[in-house]
């Protein structure tokens, strides 16, 4: 232990005498000439003269400079101080290369701050666990799309794999407390769910099971975000009741707002309300259909999904047999951080991927622009070699310039990233989940520090090399280098430039295969015209609205005071509107029916005559509903879902079948397919007027011949003069509605293909700097060349495609590595095929016209060069 004191001292002295070496210094050097003092007076006392005395004292002492350099070996550390040395003299050669310092700086912050925002994004998104107890235990399951509740309380008691199973259904609850009427996102839960999740409420407490019985029910758990955001985080909320959906609810609990639990409207969107899921005893005993709940089960210590999915599945068998049917149901099981997050994950992996390629691209070329210093620096090297400079210091002397340009470079690119992710954290458009959960922490910084210094390595390792490589009789001639060498040189720097084109040429693929089918989506048909559009959600909220006759009395009056405005040319409502996603899943089978085959689920959705007319939907067979079928079963299919129970039947119209509430419907119409969502085929859809269910919430549309924006002011105004409370929510145009389906989609494309042009725009400096070098170091040739005879144009073709051999080398393989790239990104893609000819060829011929640009300036230079002048270079 005392040994490891004494060391432990002696180097923190050592490190002190490093750092204040010049007062050290000054110290040791009063010490010698006192030393020198003494022993010349000695000498003078024996009969020398002053000067003799001074000059024997000085031949008896030794070397001044050897001692002076054995005393800073013994009280520094010689290795500190030459790092000390080498930061200096790469700061003072920074200092002297101004343009160069900042271009490079500027690229290298930009590079290494888009990619710490990226990994940021995926770090935040992706990689971080969930906020919940063991959430590699939770799992949800599917049945359909999702799953009957009653075989989820099957598995609760059969299964005994399973520690716990919850069930929610989402939804958005109208709220009038606590400032102006909102639609706010919630869930029906059943009461264990936040117990299964192990979520602890800030507040109160959380469900109890005998909330789920009907009659107990109007309890409420609060997110802790609208407590703060809309109760003032008022800690007597607790026991005092709150109206939603026109309700009266008993506020039992605050959880934590940072729940990231799914929603079914959109992946971005944190549930702000909790109700418990009281079931009816016909929900609970209905065997078949009723696929419209989300099951999430955590399994027992040690037991896999394998084993519980085996159990499950031998539990769904029993059904189909119970309600007398032959279907073979079975259930599949995600992972709940892969459902929460799938919609997103390849997207993310491909935007790191994409960021990480720019910046190597950047790295590459720096390391060519630093390749060509190493060249002029070559006399540098060589004297440095002569005095006695070991090959491993010099390549460490380039090396610490490398990585001082990158610790600049990092440090603006963590301010930049910072920037980045406060902008993407704030985007209301972007529905990318656990959004809010994505910051610069810890483990960002440590990321951000390794890249900068793995930056400044890959950029810098070669130049270090060459640097240190150099032979100092070559040059210390006059000529400087070889040709031997300089050909060497060149064809390295032109690797690196066929290592760029190729990486660009992948990027631009891949990004041109997205933005394709990104295209390609806008244009796909929709089933609807969304030109000249007005859309505003409502959400009715008040006790008056419990009473469904008050429901139907203000649509009433919303279809008056809408009408009354003029230019209108048709309005409607809709429960769900298109591209917003599937909603309410049930079975359609004609009466009688008993084979499984014979019963289809549908997306059901309630509208009102109008909506058809207002969204231009086209009727392919019979009439729409109106108010002449008040009061009786009917119903308007669409093509899908008609021939789903009629099939090859040209026209069912007038036939009957039984509907979402197992009731007979008398089928009046056939409309044409309209998407759920852009990306998937139209689903089967059965539509009902609303007044068969009359619902909470609504989206009504309206369709004017100008400027529905113009338009968004008078109908505020109408639906105020039905209800002056009302949550009036969203005012968008139809094709914004369309746009937000598609927002993260486009955020993915739009920014791989800001990344591939940027790719693009630095291989062809890269290109171009190789190009000019190349040149530069043959004008001796081409003087000869010129004097030979050789035409101008000649010249041209020569110099460019010399410069072209490597790009069109990188572009050959970059093809190649895009073709692998898309066929794993095959999914992301729409109508397009992973080898899309027209994506390759016009990348390809994009990235060989930027080339032959980048080649042209220094060829038409070259070649407009004075032969004599050329001649006389060398």
């Amino acid at each position: 232990m005392n040994k490891l004191r004494r060391a432990l001292l002696r180097n923190w002295n050592r490190l002190r005498g490093s750092i204040f070496r010049r007062n050290t210094d000054a110290d040791f050097a009063q010490e010698i000439d006192s030393h020198i003092r003494l022993m010349a007076e000695e000498e003078m006392r024996r009969g020398l003269s002053q000067e003799e005395a001074y000059r024997q004292a000085k031949l008896q002492f030794g070397s001044l400079e050897s001692a002076k350099e054995s005393y800073r070996d013994q009280r520094g550390l010689p290795a500190f101080e030459s790092i000390a040395q080498d930061l200096r003299y790469a700061c003072r050669g920074i200092r002297r290369n101004p343009g160069f310092t900042s271009v490079a700086i500027l690229s290298l912050g930009i590079g290494i701050g888009a990619n710490t925002a990226i990994f940021s994004l995926v770090n935040g998104v992706l990689l971080q666990a969930l906020a919940f107890q063991d959430p590699q235990r939770l799992f949800a399951v599917h049945e359909h799309v999702f799953v009957n509740p009653m075989h989820a309380l099957e598995w609760a008691k059969q299964c005994s794999s399973l520690a716990g199973v919850t069930i929610l259904r989402s939804n958005r609850a109208q709220i009038a407390a606590g400032g102006e009427p909102a639609s706010v996102p919630s869930a029906d839960v059943s009461y264990n769910l936040f117990a299964l999740f192990g979520v602890e409420p800030i507040l109160g407490r959380t469900f109890l099971a005998e909330d789920e019985r009907q009659g107990n029910e109007r309890v409420v758990v609060l997110s802790e975000s609208l407590w703060r955001s809309r109760f003032n985080a008022d800690p007597l909320l607790l026991g005092k009741s709150i109206l939603l959906d026109g309700q009266n609810y008993e506020v039992v609990g605050i959880v934590p707002g940072s729940l990231p639990l799914p929603y079914a409207g959109a992946a971005n969107v944190r549930l702000e309300i909790f109700r418990p899921l009281a079931l009816s005893q016909q929900e609970r005993s209905r065997i078949m259909g009723n696929f419209n709940y989300l099951a999430v089960i955590r399994l027992q210590r040690g037991v896999t999904a394998a084993q519980a999915l085996a159990e499950i599945n031998v539990v769904e068998a029993r059904f189909p047999a119970q309600a007398g049917q032959k279907v073979d149901l079975r259930a599949t099981l995600t992972p709940l951080h892969e459902l929460i997050t799938g919609s997103v994950r390849l997207g993310l992996w491909i935007l790191a991927a994409a960021v990480g390629a720019v910046l190597l691209i950047v790295c590459l070329n720096l390391a060519n622009l630093l390749l060509s210093r190493i060249a002029s620096r070559s006399r540098e090297a060589a004297i440095r070699t002569a005095l006695g400079a070991s090959r491993g210091r010099q390549f460490r002397q380039v090396l610490t310039e490398s990585l001082l340009l990158a610790a600049a470079g990092g440090a603006f690119g963590i301010l930049f990233a910072h920037w980045s992710v406060q902008l993407l954290a704030s985007s209301t458009t972007l529905d990318i989940p656990r959004l809010n959960e994505v910051h610069i922490d810890s483990s960002v910084l440590f990321f951000a520090i390794g890249l900068t210094l793995l930056t400044g390595i890959v950029f810098g390792a070669l130049p270090a090399w060459r640097f240190s490589r150099n032979d100092p009789q070559d040059a210390l001639r006059a000529g400087g280098h070889t040709a031997t060498e300089e050909r060497h040189s060149l064809r390295l720097r032109e690797g690196l430039i066929g290592l760029e084109a190729g990486l660009s040429a992948a990027l631009l693929i891949v990004a041109g295969l997205l933005a394709t089918s990104l295209t390609r989506l806008f244009d796909v048909d929709k089933g609807f015209d969304g030109n000249h559009i007005l859309t505003v959600d409502i959400g009715l909220v008040g006790p008056n609205y419990a009473d469904p006759a008050n429901r139907a009395k203000f649509f009433d009056q919303l279809f008056a005071k809408v009408s009354a405005i003029s230019g209108l040319e048709a309005s409607g409502i809709i429960t769900q509107l298109p591209t917003r996603g599937e909603t309410w899943h049930d079975p359609i089978y004609l009466e009688g029916a008993t084979r499984p085959e014979e019963r289809h689920v549908v997306d059901n959705r309630y509208a009102s005559p109008g909506y058809f007319r207002a969204m231009h939907i086209a009727l392919r067979s019979g009439r729409m509903f109106d108010e002449r079928d008040r009061g009786r079963g009917v119903a308007v299919l669409s093509a899908k879902a008609a021939n789903l129970l009629w099939p090859g039947e040209a026209n069912p119209v007038g036939r009957r079948f039984m509907g979402e509430d197992d009731k007979p419907k008398a089928l009046v119409g056939i409309v044409d397919e309209v998407r759920a969502s852009l990306q998937n085929e139209p689903p089967p859809t059965a539509y009902y007027p609303y007044w068969q269910r009359l619902p909470y919430v609504v989206s009504l549309v309206v369709r004017r011949t100008a400027d529905p924006r113009a338009f968004s002011g008078a109908l505020r105004r109408a639906i105020r003069g039905a209800d002056s409370h009302l949550a009036i929510q969203n005012i968008q145009t139809m094709q914004e509605v369309v746009g937000s389906s598609v927002a993260t989609r486009k955020f993915q494309s739009t920014l791989l293909l800001a990344f591939a042009v940027s790719a693009l725009l630095v291989a062809t400096l890269g290109i171009y700097g190789v190009v000019s070098y190349s040149a530069a170091q043959r004008r001796n040739e081409i003087g000869i060349r010129m004097a030979l005879g050789a035409q101008r144009s000649e010249l041209l073709r020569l110099v460019i495609w010399q410069g072209m051999i490597p790009v069109v080398i990188g572009l050959a393989a970059g093809v190649a590595a895009a073709l692998f790239l898309a066929r794993i990104i095959r999914s992301l893609l729409f109508e397009v095929q992973p080898a899309d000819p027209l994506t390759i060829v016009g990348v390809t011929v994009i990235l060989l016209v930027a080339g032959v640009l980048a080649c042209l300036v220094p060829a038409r230079r070259a070649a407009g060069s004075d032969a004599i002048q050329a001649l006389r270079f060398e």
